[in-house]
């Protein structure tokens, strides 16, 4: 049970960080061109 809680966290934050540095920075991109234009 708490090796599956552990990888579950982990996943879990693993996927936070992917969302933190691959979407968002699109997201900015996005932000910043359509405050430009």
């Amino acid at each position: 049970m708490v090796v599956a809680m552990l990888l579950i966290s982990n996943s879990r934050l693993v996927a936070f960080e992917w969302l933190m540095t691959h979407l968002l920075p699109r997201y900015w991109v996005k932000v910043k061109v359509t405050n430009s234009v």
